[in-house]
């Protein structure tokens, strides 16, 4: 008998499930918002086109219903959205005191059109992915500095605040005022800190003019296929020396690299491409042998 058991990215066994367009009829989404959230970790992958039937399960019954995404999914596929409308709401919300604000960012990335993410590179990170790359560090922390460039609505944050960071030494940047916002509420609702060191932002622009500070541990989710102008390549690609590649995910990995405290710690989320295309491999020894050197 065939064997239709395969182990996902984080170890466990999974078999063989339900197709996508399967999927996207139960839910009452498209196919397009079901790989979308294949891509986010909220559905799991069975193979080609597939979805598995645990995880299709747990989010009927865990996800779907308690924060709306089906309802806000094909909202979220318009060409656009009245976004000036979309942060006055969500920003009203974040000064509130009312319950956990643990799923807005959830629900504020399903409000947005689908040219509005693409055009930032938008892709928020689920909570188990955060756990599984930045898992409780063996040494001390008690005054070491960490920093998410790219923080959205905080979720490498506020686990970096789970796993012993101090608050004042916990860093963020982003160019979304909303998730700023939702950053800032989130830390004041878990340890009543109101920090000032959450910022409104671009990382890239911040490090290309001189790094002000290091930090001790970045982690981040790096936007994939911001759209930047041709002068924005051009002054960052020269400014953290990618040479040809300048995706915003290798301006990030090296624009964190400069950040960085000697012998500190780098966690990045990236695209598969980053270590299968040529450009990418040529890249990344090019650094390996710059830094050897320096």
């Amino acid at each position: 008998m065939k064997n239709t058991e395969q182990v996902d990215l984080f170890g466990e066994v999974e078999t063989a499930g339900v197709s996508i367009d399967e999927s996207a009829r139960q839910l009452r989404v498209s196919p397009a918002t079901i790989r979308n959230w294949l891509k986010t970790g909220y559905l799991k992958s069975a193979g080609r086109g597939q979805i598995t039937e645990a995880s299709l399960s747990h989010f009927q019954d865990h996800v779907a219903g308690t924060r709306k995404l089906n309802q806000r999914a094909n909202k979220s596929s318009k060409d656009s959205h009245d976004h000036e409308a979309l942060v006055f709401s969500f920003i009203k919300r974040t000064q509130s005191n009312g319950p956990t604000l643990d799923h807005l960012g959830d629900e504020y990335e399903s409000c947005l059109s689908d040219s509005y993410r693409n055009k930032e590179g938008i892709y928020y990170t689920p909570a188990h992915v955060v756990c599984d790359l930045l898992p409780a560090p063996q040494e001390n922390i008690e005054q070491a500095t960490f920093c998410d460039p790219c923080c959205g609505s905080g979720n490498f944050i506020l686990r970096a605040l789970e796993i012993g960071f101090k608050p004042e030494n916990v860093y963020g940047f982003d160019v979304d005022p909303v998730a700023v916002e939702i950053t800032k509420a989130r830390i004041r609702q878990f340890c009543g800190y109101n920090s000032s060191n959450i910022l409104g932002a671009d990382f890239l622009s911040v490090a290309s003019n001189g790094v002000a500070q290091h930090f001790d541990y970045i982690y981040t989710n790096p936007p994939w296929g911001k759209k930047l102008t041709k002068e924005e390549k051009e002054l960052f690609g020269a400014r953290f020396r990618t040479g040809s590649s300048v995706d915003t995910c290798s301006l990030f990995f090296f624009a964190c690299l400069a950040c960085l405290s000697r012998g500190g710690t780098l966690g990045l989320l990236l695209p598969e491409s980053f270590f299968n295309i040529g450009g990418f491999f040529l890249l990344k020894n090019k650094d390996v042998r710059r830094r050897r050197n320096s």
